[in-house]
């Protein structure tokens, strides 16, 4: 599994990285939470 992080890291090209694993929960501004 982490492998495959890092090489989906590796190949990111935006500003802001974020990782959702199968047993995560996001709400809906949760990505707003985290660049504010």
């Amino acid at each position: 599994a982490y492998n495959t992080i890092n090489r989906a890291i590796s190949l990111a090209q935006g500003k802001y990285i974020s990782i959702l694993n199968s047993d995560d929960i996001y709400t809906t501004d949760r990505l707003e939470k985290l660049v504010t």
